[in-house]
């Protein structure tokens, strides 16, 4: 899962297989260390729930996005736009395709 965040929004970046492992296992999750120490960690999660609206919070350096599961499914059918959803604070939230480019990623592999 790629992460990019952009002033009042955070997109997340799913390929297939990461959409796919989602909708199975309810849960994506990924991380970068920060700093030096262990603790110096930025992480963040996608988890799916069985009830309607998001819930976000940020725990001790985890951001957690609880998005509906039939949302996500609804999404996942549609092949398309992304799914957006903007928190009560203005922060906007985007879940997004990573769709392969052609040529330039498949060049890039036999870079060393």
């Amino acid at each position: 899962m790629k992460v990019r965040l952009s002033d009042a929004t955070v997109r997340f970046r799913l390929s297939p297989a990461e959409i796919a492992d989602w909708l199975a296992k309810g849960s994506c999750a990924g991380g970068v260390r920060v700093g030096p120490r262990e603790a110096d960690q930025w992480s963040y999660q996608l988890d799916l729930v069985h009830r309607d609206g998001w819930q976000v919070r940020s725990d001790d350096g985890r951001l957690v996005v609880e998005v509906p599961m039939a949302l996500a499914q609804a999404w996942d059918a549609s092949g398309g736009m992304p799914l957006d959803h903007t928190t009560a604070w203005g922060t906007c939230l985007r879940i997004e395709r990573d769709l392969a480019r052609r040529g330039s990623r498949d060049r890039d592999k036999d870079r060393p």
